[in-house]
């Protein structure tokens, strides 16, 4: 089952939050859906508060691989994938054995960094799409502006390079048909 929400607010937010409590991931597929130019903002979000363990469980069951982390205010705080997890596993293992700790209860926000890379309403996909070739990145959080962290969507490089293809299609066509 698919749910979309239409708008990005925070009731909105909060009803997708709502939602994702009570029903896995694996049983229903929750977006939020706004008008402008990026992807619609996935419902699973995380406290910079989550512990390890449950962060895991929650980047297992999501269906995008990423996810947001989120403050006490709810404005962007951070990001947590794959690549975040194996770097958190190879500080663990350089770790003397005897100066280990059970990582498992340790929170986010002492385990990542909060350097967000993100972009605003305001920037264009061009931006977008720079910030990730800089950072080596395949998405990226769009938030509403540097005041207002508060996460709105995401940039997906797959998809953008989807439609950039389209666009030189086009192009390509309306030159061909201009030709003729």
């Amino acid at each position: 089952m698919r749910v979309v929400i239409v708008g990005g607010g925070f009731a909105a937010v909060q009803f997708a939050k709502t939602l994702r409590s009570k029903l896995r991931a694996s049983e229903c597929e929750i977006l939020l859906f706004n008008r402008e130019n990026h992807d619609p903002l996935p419902a699973e979000f995380l406290s910079k508060e989550t512990t390890y363990a449950d962060a895991i469980k929650a980047l297992n069951e999501s269906a995008t691989g990423h996810l947001l982390v989120l403050d006490e205010k709810q404005r962007f705080w951070g990001t947590l994938d794959r690549n975040d997890l194996y770097q958190i596993i190879a500080r663990i293992v350089v770790t003397p054995a005897d100066k280990r700790e059970d990582v498992s209860q340790r929170k986010l926000c002492d385990l990542l960094d909060s350097n967000p890379i993100y972009v605003t309403l305001e920037d264009s996909p061009l931006v977008a799409c720079a910030t990730m070739l800089d950072h080596c990145i395949s998405w990226l959080a769009v938030v509403n502006s540097k005041d207002d962290p508060r996460p709105v969507g995401r940039f997906r490089g797959d998809r953008i390079t989807r439609r950039l293809i389209e666009k030189i299609a086009q192009v390509q066509e309306h030159k061909t048909q201009a030709a003729n």
